[in-house]
């Protein structure tokens, strides 16, 4: 644990620096099998993905990096490298905690803007979770409708705690 961290109820360590995973592709080969997937390191601890589920949303987000200008025949920007890499860590983060806490992964709707620009969208029940990415900034809205009635938040990702990540990863997956 770093100086000035804490540890809150469910051993999250918070410290006022929330940091997203790096994702490192890996492929192990031996005489009777071979994996790929994606080693990922994040609070300095190292985890390894094989979940077929996950190395898919990683090459959705590659693929949507790799459009060309005009893409959607409107003019189109060609999508923004930084932003895809930003996308990668932040999503990288939020499989590491639903994985973590044995959350059920929910897949997103991802999508790249005529800007180059990356969306991510989940949607449970009557909640959805929305994430724009700008080059290296990601900035949330949390909508909820109850009966012909929105509550919406919103804000930057990379300002929340480890805790505060948690909280707004648990509401949209606990359903």
């Amino acid at each position: 644990m770093t100086l000035g961290a804490r540890q809150d109820l469910y051993g999250i360590q918070e410290d006022s620096t929330p940091k997203c995973g790096k994702l490192i592709p890996f492929k192990t080969e031996s005489n009777y099998s071979s994996s790929i997937g994606y080693q990922v390191v994040l609070n300095n601890n190292r985890k390894i993905f094989e979940n077929k589920e996950w190395i898919e949303l990683v090459e959705r987000v590659k693929s949507l990096g790799s459009l060309n200008s005009d893409w959607d025949g409107n003019g189109s920007d060609k999508p923004n490298q930084i932003s895809m890499e930003t996308t990668l860590s932040v999503l990288t983060t939020i499989f590491t905690i639903t994985s973590s806490y044995t959350l059920q992964w929910i897949r997103p709707i991802i999508n790249v803007d005529g800007d180059g620009d990356f969306v991510c969208e989940w949607w449970n029940s009557n909640k959805k979770l929305t994430l724009y990415t700008i080059d290296l900034e990601t900035s949330y809205t949390k909508t909820e409708d109850y009966y012909g009635t929105s509550k919406k938040s919103m804000g930057s990702f990379f300002t929340l705690s480890n805790l505060e990540q948690y909280e707004l990863i648990n509401w949209i997956f606990w359903g």
